[in-house]
């Protein structure tokens, strides 16, 4: 009917849409991306799409835009918080000397073996 209207596919010379044209790219989403990571490097990713209804309208796909990042440096595997786990080996671990297991320490399963003997080597660094 008359009351009706179609959506018809053409170009028309531009002078026949006088209005101003939208942008065809906007600014958004201008936080920056989170890191991977909390210490150390890492990657942060922002995801890009175009919100057409109809995807082949945005032409081809955008890739996805990575990039290295390092939020800060983390703190030497000795100064982490130590939780110990109930069954400890703390008199297997007294048979080390205090130069061996300032060193031993550093490495997570020995400092998860002798968690407690590792947390009191802590005031001596």
């Amino acid at each position: 009917t008359s009351s009706q209207r179609e959506l018809v596919r053409y170009s028309v010379s531009p002078s026949l849409c006088p209005a101003l044209k939208p942008d065809k790219e906007q600014p958004c989403n201008r936080l920056p991306c989170p890191c991977s990571t909390t210490c150390g490097r890492g990657i942060s990713r922002r995801e890009l799409y175009c919100p057409a209804s109809d995807e082949a309208l945005c032409g081809p796909k955008p890739h996805e835009r990575k990039r290295r990042c390092r939020p800060g440096k983390c703190p030497p595997p000795s100064r982490l918080t130590i939780t110990c786990p109930p069954s400890d080996t703390t008199q297997y671990c007294e048979l080390f000397s205090l130069e061996d297991l300032k060193r031993n320490c550093l490495v997570p399963p020995f400092r998860k073996y002798c968690c407690n003997a590792c947390k009191n080597i802590e005031r001596y660094r």
